[in-house]
């Protein structure tokens, strides 16, 4: 069983912040969390919450429609760009 702590919260969430400045930047994530229930930020140094949300994850869809769906779109896009 995991540890109801903030950042395996559903409605926790990482905050980024931008680094450098012109063509030389990026992103790093320096430890702050944003909560959505809450509505604030946070340093979850094992913070807990008593509105903690298991999080949900993602369903693909995986079927067989979902793949000749995809098979066509892409002869079409082939068949397109032959021509230009």
């Amino acid at each position: 069983m995991k540890i109801k702590v903030c950042k395996s919260c559903d409605a926790c969430k990482t905050v980024y912040r931008r680094f450098g400045c012109g063509y030389e930047h990026g992103f790093a994530n320096g430890g702050t969390r944003y909560c959505a229930v809450r509505d604030e930020l946070i340093k979850p140094e094992n913070a807990a919450c008593e509105k903690f949300r298991k999080k949900k994850r993602e369903k693909f869809d995986l079927s067989p429609q979902r793949f000749d769906e995809v098979d066509k779109a892409v002869i079409f896009l082939l068949e397109h760009l032959k021509d230009s």
